[in-house]
């Protein structure tokens, strides 16, 4: 699956929805219908632009947005990011203070669904099936992001943050206070 082919389904579910959870349905139930390599392709496809957002920037942003950092929200943030559909994730990419500006809606902890839409998508497929190889464990070795992700770019420190990101800090941190 090319890469504009994935962000079509990304951004034809994100029209289509009311809400991210309505959307991951949306997409589980989009690629249920593809044949089984496709589904793996687009975990593969998933992988590979997660991986993109592997960067100290997006760690900052997060860290605005959440209050704190860690491992797991790094990751579920970024996965909602994808949710956002091409043009506005490769613009956070660029620069994490566009999402100040964007509408947003349940940006915190969400994300963590975008993980198991693959292998959600693979049982529908095969009528519940579970004994069969998942995508996500298909995937594993082309790029884990469970262990030793590779963060790129330059670290920050906590008190740059507000000077870094300042729409970002105004919508989360200024409103919340």
């Amino acid at each position: 699956m090319n890469e504009l082919t994935f962000w079509k389904i990304i951004e034809q579910s994100k029209e289509e929805s009311i809400d991210f959870l309505h959307q991951v349905d949306l997409i589980i139930n989009k690629l249920s219908s593809l044949e089984e390599n496709r589904i793996v392709e687009f975990e593969y496809r998933f992988r590979e632009i997660l991986s993109k957002s592997a960067q100290y920037n997006i760690m900052g942003a997060a860290k605005v947005v959440n209050g704190y950092v860690s491992d797991d929200n790094f990751l579920y943030f970024r996965c909602r990011l994808i949710a956002e559909g091409m043009d506005l994730y490769y613009s956070i990419i660029e620069n994490p203070d566009v999402i100040g500006r964007s509408n947003i809606s349940d940006l915190g902890f969400r994300g963590e669904e975008m993980l198991y839409i693959s292998d959600r998508a693979f049982i529908a497929k095969n009528k519940g099936n579970t004994n069969l190889e998942l995508p996500r464990d298909i995937a594993f070795d082309y790029y884990n992001y469970d262990e030793g992700e590779k963060i790129e770019g330059e670290d920050w420190d906590e008190e740059n943050l507000p000077l870094m990101y300042p729409e970002l800090w105004k919508k989360y941190k200024e409103s919340s206070s």
